[in-house]
């Protein structure tokens, strides 16, 4: 029953996002097919308000694609504007590890974007991460991108502690932003921290982890 799965689909969206009827200002609907009486009133049997419509049903969509254009071209200038939107599946890194997977969540389910996350790991040799989607995606394929760390040829040294910054974009998208090497050298008696990039390529994380910083 078609009803049936679209209000499944607004008392899940509901759900997720912990909050009550009560806490929502107002529910604003775009795209023609919301015309549909049964949706509106669907609406608001599960959110206990009407749908709002003070947005064209029709071109909101496309206005918005246009000011996101203007906001990303040099040649606009445009008021300063932005969005807080929330990660919709959650996100988890993998490494191996003595012949087995070890991952942890780095992103989880409903986190606010974009937003900056830094791990701190202790390693002695060149790793690989893997990023992919750790539930709810519609399809099989849930991966999101492997990147090879080298540890700057530093193995001879022991281990070392290495701090790796991920950072999801407005649009959803994962980076490794960078990932840095602190080491200690003796000089003049005295002990001192130097940082040194490593190089990551493109192509669960929980190895001695130290502690996990955030940056909004």
């Amino acid at each position: 029953n078609l009803i049936t799965r679209i209000e499944q689909v607004f008392e899940k969206c509901l759900k997720a996002s912990k909050l009550t009827p009560n806490d929502i200002h107002s529910i604003e609907i775009v795209g023609g097919s919301t015309r549909v009486p049964f949706v509106k009133k669907l609406i608001s049997s599960v959110f206990g308000k009407d749908a709002s419509t003070t947005l064209n049903q029709d071109e909101a969509v496309s206005r918005g694609c246009a000011l996101q254009c203007a906001i990303l071209s040099p040649a606009v200038k445009v008021r300063d504007y932005s969005v807080q939107d929330v990660q919709l599946y959650p996100i988890s890194l993998s490494y191996e590890e003595n012949d087995k997977t070890l991952s942890m969540e780095l992103f989880p389910l409903m986190h606010t974007i974009p937003f900056t996350r830094a791990l701190t790991l202790t390693r002695s040799s060149d790793f690989q991460l893997k990023a992919f989607y750790s539930a709810g995606v519609p399809y099989h394929e849930n991966s999101v991108c492997v990147w090879n760390v080298r540890c700057a040829n530093k193995a001879d040294k022991g281990p070392q502690k290495i701090k790796i910054k991920f950072r999801i974009n407005s649009h959803g998208i994962l980076q490794l932003v960078n990932a840095i090497i602190y080491e200690k050298i003796e000089v003049n008696d005295e002990s001192m921290e130097v940082e040194e990039s490593a190089d990551k390529q493109n192509g669960s994380v929980n190895d001695n982890v130290e502690k996990m910083d955030t940056e909004p």
